[in-house]
């Protein structure tokens, strides 16, 4: 399901911004989606995350404080 919004990390933080894919344009501002998700190789690597075609995301949780390397599964709908 296409909701017409362009998916990013930038930070630890997950974003949406909505994009019109026939004009090739944002037509608006980016909207956090998710905080403290993990990126390969520090923050400047690759934001772990991977998102489905029916809404779905799963996401690696970044280190909280700086010093845990704990690791669990975390499932997210979009009603929350």
């Amino acid at each position: 399901m296409s909701t017409g919004h362009l998916i990013y990390g930038f930070h630890g933080v997950l974003l949406a911004v909505p994009f019109d894919l026939g004009t090739r344009q944002l037509t608006g501002g980016p909207v956090s989606v998710v905080e403290g998700v993990g990126a390969a190789g520090g923050p400047g690597g690759a934001v772990q995350y991977a998102l489905t075609t029916d809404g779905s995301l799963a996401y690696i949780p970044g280190a909280v404080g700086g010093g845990s390397s704990r690791r669990s599964l975390v499932w997210v709908q979009r009603d929350g």
